[in-house]
């Protein structure tokens, strides 16, 4: 939890998180950094904070909760708000993508699925784009090439010592 909290607290420090009035984030699973402080510190950060649902034919919406809003879990057990407003992809500022990893082009390694590939592919065509972010440990930096051709790479990402751009 205390690395989870650094990694939040450099990004919350950063220049960018300033500047970022709508973000989508994600309820951590396994063992991925905590983003809890996220919510907890939203409306003094943000005007708006989304969560990613999952949809018919592996779409995701993003959902801005309902202040009261329950958060169930999916069939992936990932927890997802009950209610809330769909906020459009091109709405928003900045989304925290979840990771297993990221190699050294800034491109992420993810569970498998595609939801965030395919979900994230209008973002190329974009003017103004949202940014790609990441939260993640020193250890989730994998020091080799592992994208393909589909895969989303990220604008920057934040870890508990520094952070990285790759655009």
């Amino acid at each position: 939890m205390y690395l989870s909290s650094k990694i939040v607290t450099n990004f919350f420090q950063s220049p960018e998180a300033i500047k970022i009035s709508t973000l989508a984030s994600y309820k951590a699973i396994n063992k991925e950094v905590n983003l809890d402080q996220l919510s907890e510190e939203r409306s003094q950060k943000f005007k708006i904070l989304t969560f990613p649902v999952i949809g018919a034919n592996h779409n995701i919406d993003l959902v801005m909760p309902d202040i009261d809003s329950k958060f169930k879990r999916n069939k992936y057990g990932i927890l997802e708000p009950c209610n809330g407003k769909i906020i459009e992809l091109k709405n928003h500022d900045a989304i925290i993508v979840p990771t297993v990893g990221v190699d050294k082009n800034g491109y992420r390694l993810g569970y498998g699925g595609g939801y965030y590939d395919r979900f994230l592919a209008p973002i190329k065509k974009m003017k103004n784009k949202p940014r790609i972010l990441g939260l993640v440990f020193n250890f989730q930096l994998i020091n080799k090439v592992i994208n393909e051709d589909h895969d989303i790479k990220f604008d920057k990402i934040y870890t508990e010592d520094s952070s990285l751009d790759f655009f």
